[in-house]
């Protein structure tokens, strides 16, 4: 790995994939971090749109002084983008995925990382979604008061660039 997470400002999951990193180095990770602490930034009025006309170009001290993203899971998942999990079989992505969604949907810590929003989500089955209902109930046998009523399931392939993640909270 060129940088563990967190260590170089926007080096982030895929990153350590792509430069060698193991879905192991990355959920020792997660199990190692320490939640945030403190209130999130408030987030800048919305961008007035394209300034070049389609690029959108910035100038470095623009980029640099950008105020940091506001997170869904407390330093692990920026609210509003757009997110995959991935890796080779066996590596528990399920089971992540859907600890994930289902704290989100709750409202509670995700391995000690605070959900700042709560809300419905939705798990999409891209391969085919091995057991999920023995899973479900094991999550929700450790989390005694949760349920399951703000997960919702897509059984079709869906193209990657419509999903954001973010809680719905209507």
């Amino acid at each position: 790995m060129v940088a563990p997470l967190g260590e170089r400002k926007g080096y982030d999951v895929s990153d350590s994939l792509d430069n060698g990193g193991t879905v192991e180095q990355l959920e020792a990770l997660a199990c190692a971090a320490e939640p945030e602490s403190g209130p999130e930034p408030k987030p800048e009025e919305p961008d007035a749109g394209p300034r070049d006309g389609i690029l959108n170009l910035r100038t470095s001290a623009e980029v640099r002084d950008m105020p940091d993203p506001l997170h869904l899971i407390g330093g692990v998942v920026p609210d509003g983008v757009i997110f995959q999990v991935h890796g080779p079989a066996g590596q528990y992505k399920s089971f992540l995925s859907l600890a994930m969604l289902l704290s989100v949907a709750n409202g509670v810590p995700w391995l000690g990382h605070a959900i700042t929003r709560s809300g419905r989500v939705v798990y999409v089955l891209s391969e085919g979604g091995k057991d999920p209902g023995s899973r479900i109930r094991a999550w929700l046998a450790a989390h005694p008061g949760c349920t399951d009523d703000n997960l919702l399931w897509a059984e079709s392939a869906i193209q990657a660039r419509s999903l954001v993640f973010t809680a719905d909270s209507s």
